[in-house]
């Protein structure tokens, strides 16, 4: 099976957004003939230029949006006191305490 191979440079990006949303978004672009993910390069690219983040043009965050990053920094967290404990233990065991 042949897989496509983006060109040099150029990077394939994902991210979570709102089902409804994102349909939403694609129909305003195909109404105006732009493709979305010309639409959101071109925001990546005005945002890059002006050197921040217009952030009139964020969401409000939401409690649901935030249990996304929640999840992610309790993750982070328990990774980090799991892999002190195995170190421990390693350490214990190869010096014989």
């Amino acid at each position: 099976m042949a897989t496509y191979k983006l060109p040099e440079g150029q990077k394939l990006a994902t991210f979570k957004v709102d089902e409804n949303q994102w349909e939403a978004f694609k129909a305003v672009c195909e109404n105006q003939g732009i493709p979305a993910s010309r639409a959101l390069v071109g925001f990546i690219d005005s945002t890059v230029n002006a050197g921040k983040v217009d952030e009139s043009l964020l969401p409000k965050p939401k409690s649901s949006s935030n249990i996304d990053i929640d999840i992610d920094g309790l993750e982070a967290r328990l990774l980090d006191r799991l892999m002190a404990r195995l170190d421990d233990r390693l350490e214990a065991a190869l010096t014989g305490k």
